[in-house]
């Protein structure tokens, strides 16, 4: 007599995640290379101030644009001796050193050069997941700061893969990108600073006769495309991290 032999049936074997996608690698950990130990910028900051600023970093709330939010109460769980003053006193300290942008009213963190710095615009999944979260930013301020950082990268690397999704995605988003370009450009034209972009006199109106802001180093407006900022690297430093 012959026996038929049932076979069993097995599970799917669980796929891996589409590189640049929610579950992938871009929010599982943070990039930090090697050399950031001889960056001038990094090295001159309190131990205290790089260690918040490598566990923001890697921290699982950031998304794509390197938002999170402030919430000081989740942070000091990271570590048995955290206190509140070590939190705020290192935030001040990369703030004003640029490596963070803080807005206390939307209680929001951004990580300046994140999306430069760790190629987002390099790889198109990732350049979508950046292009959407932004829908969840609230702060105005941020939004333009990330602006700003964007339409330097786009004059300095057009090549990217990165720049045909945020079109694609977003083609409000992408006129202002390329108005912020040419703001840059023109700025960079009337003397600006290549390193810093400030100009001689820092109360002088530019392009559209707005003042800036002595604070951020732009005023806003209302909405986009209007609300660009007046150019870019009023914000930006040489700070590669």
């Amino acid at each position: 007599m012959t026996v038929a032999l049932s076979r069993t049936k097995q599970r799917p074997r669980p796929r891996p995640p589409e590189k640049g996608s929610e579950k992938g690698s871009g929010r599982s950990f943070g990039r930090i290379y090697s050399d950031i130990w001889d960056d001038p910028d990094w090295v001159g900051l309190s131990s205290n101030a790089q260690r918040i600023y490598l566990m923001l970093l890697a921290n699982k709330a950031r998304t794509y644009a390197g938002v999170l939010p402030l919430v000081p109460g989740r942070y000091l769980r990271t570590s048995r001796d955290s206190t509140r003053e070590d939190f705020d006193a290192g935030v001040q300290e990369l703030t004003h050193a640029r490596f963070l942008v803080i807005d206390e009213d939307s209680q929001e963190i951004l990580i300046r050069s994140f999306v430069r710095h760790h190629e987002v615009i390099k790889q198109p999944n990732l350049t979508k997941n950046m292009v959407r979260s932004l829908d969840s930013v609230y702060s105005r301020r941020i939004l333009d700061v990330l602006l700003m950082e964007l339409a330097r990268y786009l004059r300095e690397e057009p090549e990217l893969k990165g720049w045909a999704e945020i079109e694609e995605e977003d083609p409000r988003l992408w006129v202002a990108l390329c108005q912020t370009m040419q703001r840059l450009e023109e700025a960079r034209a009337a003397g600006a600073d290549p390193e810093t972009g400030e100009l001689d006199d820092p109360e002088e109106t530019h392009g559209n006769g707005q003042e800036f802001d002595d604070e951020s180093g732009y005023e806003p407006v209302d909405s986009l495309p209007d609300r660009l900022p007046i150019y870019a690297d009023e914000l930006s430093s040489s700070v590669p991290y």
